[in-house]
């Protein structure tokens, strides 16, 4: 279970039109689910409220969120930045 908090603007809000363009587009494959969920962190907050198969945290969704992992955590390393990712199971 998903919980998103929208944080844009009004003029950022999508229509309906774009919602249905938005859902052809994962049926079709030209847009990825990553991508999609990259999109609405964008303009507001992910948060996972239900582990499963895919969301495995109960955590916010950040850019860095992979389907399956459990564990990501990020740090800077001499002025690059350093990612660890634990897989599930």
């Amino acid at each position: 279970m998903l919980q998103y908090q929208y944080q844009g603007s009004d003029a950022q809000l999508d229509s309906w039109g774009r919602l249905v363009e938005i859902r052809q587009q994962l049926r079709d494959g030209v847009r990825t689910v990553l991508s999609y969920v990259h999109d609405l962190i964008a303009t507001g907050q992910l948060d996972t409220l239900v582990q499963g198969r895919v969301w495995t945290t109960r955590n916010r969704i950040d850019q860095f969120w992979l389907p399956g992992t459990a564990e990501i955590f990020c740090r800077t390393v001499g002025g690059g930045l350093w990612a660890g990712v634990f897989p599930r199971g």
